[in-house]
């Protein structure tokens, strides 16, 4: 089919070319041998009137055009798969389509990771792609760059349809043979022994750190500042650290290294994560089974033991 004297069949090949950066590379993805790929690449540079890809010494890089093209390139296949392609009936168990969630590491260890379990044995042919949180999550989501983002709801875009996906409670976490806990955990070692604080690049509102500070009315000492929560056992045992996380993700750390964890001997709010879709997408059977099988599973509250 053409459009405009564009075919439309390149606009995979264009896709491809703009994900991959390498001919062999797009050719093996689009199981093409790697002169019809090149013969691709020459229709799209006569259609576009660009380049699409140069070389830049031993490797090809994207014009600008081509970087500025991407996004609208994905965003018009996804919606040719979902709204021509798919069919009307969503079947998990018969579906080949791949998703792609954004998640920070403590959602996708205790909520995403059981949940995508249960989402293995009922569609066994569904692909899922996993990515970190970055500094523009919805703005992502937006561009049709992911279909599913985990996000504390306190984050959450309004202009988007969400979901309660689970929620939790901090807690503190420290060495089992930490002395100075020898009798118990009260305010004043939760302020006087040194933390692993976690701080993302994308916070723009109170951390759990920020609650406990103006709970304890002065701020506890700063030992080690990271970005995701997974590092953090590992940084507290052996340790006086201690730090506050998650009571589901503490748990799980607990079973596998010499860790006590303490309730708090002050109040937190909890943490309540949801999970956001593009609210054009609120009509796609199958991403919203996806959804409602991860809200099923991941609030049971099992953790990695589901």
């Amino acid at each position: 089919m053409r459009f405009n004297e564009l075919d439309l069949n390149l606009l995979i090949a264009l896709d491809a070319l703009i994900e991959e950066q390498n001919v062999s590379a797009a050719a093996e993805r689009m199981h093409l041998s790697q002169s019809a790929m090149s013969g691709a690449l020459a229709r799209l540079r006569v259609a576009l009137g660009d380049q699409i890809l140069v070389q830049n010494g031993r490797r090809m890089v994207p014009t600008p055009r081509c970087t500025e093209l991407g996004p609208a390139v994905k965003d018009v296949l996804s919606r040719i798969e979902r709204n021509v392609l798919t069919r009307p009936e969503f079947d998990p168990a018969t579906s080949r389509r791949t998703l792609s969630i954004m998640s920070s590491d403590f959602a996708l260890s205790v909520g995403l990771s059981p949940a995508l379990k249960t989402i293995a044995r009922a569609a066994p042919g569904m692909r899922f792609e996993i990515l970190p949180v970055n500094s523009d999550p919805f703005g992502t989501l937006d561009r049709g760059e992911i279909e599913l983002l985990v996000i504390p709801e306190i984050y959450a875009a309004p202009d988007n349809p969400h979901v309660r996906l689970f929620e939790d409670e901090y807690v503190c976490v420290a060495w089992r043979d930490n002395r100075r806990l020898a009798n118990g955990l009260d305010a004043d070692a939760l302020g006087s022994l040194p933390h692993v604080v976690v701080e993302f690049e994308r916070q723009r509102v109170q951390s759990a750190f920020d609650w406990l500070r103006q709970s304890l009315g002065r701020a506890p000492a700063r030992s080690i500042r990271v970005s995701g929560y997974n590092v953090v056992p590992f940084l507290i045992a052996g340790t006086e650290r201690i730090s506050l996380m998650h009571s589901r993700l503490a748990a799980i750390y607990a079973r596998m290294l010499p860790l006590r964890i303490d309730p708090l001997p002050i109040d937190l709010p909890k943490i309540v994560e949801v999970i956001q879709w593009k609210a054009s997408n609120g009509t796609d059977e199958g991403l919203m089974w996806v959804v409602n099988t991860l809200v099923a599973q991941a609030g049971d509250g099992n953790g990695a033991d589901s």
